[in-house]
């Protein structure tokens, strides 16, 4: 089964996700396939086992992301979604 994503014209407002890597992690990618400047913040995944914020933040860039890393999180320059917009990381591991 195939999923239709149609363009709805500008998206903006504010939300506070659970402290959860994997909603966190989703919001960084739904981040880069829009069009604009996004901001997130998860400062709690800065103090758990490692810290996903600053490995998001490399490894976003490493796929030519425009990424820059705040105290409390992300800003995620999205270019939105079309052909050749992600590159594969170059590096492994």
């Amino acid at each position: 089964m195939g999923a239709i994503i149609r363009p709805v014209g500008e998206v903006t407002g504010e939300m506070e996700a659970p402290p959860s890597k994997s909603y966190t992690h989703r919001a960084y990618f739904l981040a880069l396939l829009a069009e604009g400047r996004s901001v997130l913040r998860a400062r709690q995944l800065r103090f758990k086992e490692s810290d996903r914020v600053r490995a998001m933040a490399v490894n976003l860039s490493r796929m030519g992301i425009r990424v820059r890393e705040l105290p409390d999180g992300l800003e995620i320059e999205g270019e939105g979604l079309r052909e050749g917009s992600l590159r594969p990381s170059t590096t492994t591991g």
